[in-house]
């Protein structure tokens, strides 16, 4: 079994691309959600007895402490899944003085509400499909990157190896995908892999049209994928907040448009 980066050293070429060909959570998914899927409903004795149960599942919110604090966003920190933004944004997240402040309309509201449901899914099959060998919404941190308080999808144990899951909903873009985004590489395998020090990363987009069909990339871990976004991102970050300089932007017209301190960024496009 490959657990760590470091097994990834001790193992052939060959070794490790049959390992990483050998990884199918897309797999475990449809066998999960199938299972999912098979519902049989109680007679009224079965009900009545279930009703006078007490309560004994822990919540996935609470961890079974009876009590849940509504989750904010971390905040003097870089987060992963943006970690490829414009590297003003990237400081200022770091930096933390200001506010970040979004309008979210409602069609993207309905966005974010069908990532969520999926993801949900996705996760409950993988429990279902792998009992006991599945953990999801991992905290990641990684100090080298500024990265405190960020969580990832998932990580699978399988017989074989460690894999770390990446799920992503996605649209129109579906059937002309082949291979993970630039920007998905940065989160998971140049940051949640390397904080989590596991070996393969899958990668499951689904596709938000009907039959929300699933396409499955799974790669190796490489150190290249942080190394180019030290270079071009982590190491601006780190010169700037040690001169106390905000560093020049590097923002597309788009990126300016979404980002939470275009309100007062002077350099905003």
């Amino acid at each position: 079994m490959i657990k760590s980066i470091a097994d990834l050293q001790t193992m052939s070429a060959e070794e490790i691309e049959a390992v990483r060909k050998s990884i199918n959570l897309r797999g475990y998914y449809y066998a999960g959600v199938k299972k999912m899927g098979q519902q049989e409903g109680m007679n009224l004795d079965e009900y009545n007895q279930w009703k006078a149960l007490p309560a004994t599942n822990t919540c996935r919110t609470c961890k079974g402490t009876g009590k849940f604090k509504k989750p904010e966003r971390s905040v003097g920190t870089i987060h992963a899944s943006s970690a490829h933004s414009c590297v003003r944004r990237l400081y200022y997240d770091v930096e933390g003085s200001e506010r970040p402040r979004n309008t979210i309309s409602a069609e993207l509201q309905i966005t974010f509400a069908m990532g969520h449901a999926i993801h949900d899914v996705v996760q409950k099959a993988l429990h279902t499909a792998l009992p006991g060998e599945f953990e999801d919404e991992l905290h990641v941190d990684l100090d080298e990157a500024f990265v405190c308080g960020s969580h990832t999808d998932g990580v699978a144990n399988l017989s074989q190896a460690r894999v770390l899951l990446e799920i992503k909903s996605i649209g129109k873009e579906f059937d002309t995908l082949t291979k993970p985004k630039p920007e998905h590489l940065i989160q998971a395998v140049a940051i949640y892999a390397r904080a989590l020090d596991v070996p393969f990363i899958s990668f499951l987009y689904v596709s938000k049209s009907w039959p929300h069909s699933v396409k499955e990339f799974v790669v190796t871990y490489d150190e290249i994928h942080f190394t180019r976004w030290w270079k071009k991102k982590g190491a601006l970050v780190e010169a700037a907040i040690e001169s106390g300089q905000p560093p020049i932007a590097d923002a597309t017209k788009e990126d300016c448009a979404a980002c939470p301190y275009s309100y007062f960024c002077p350099q905003k496009i």
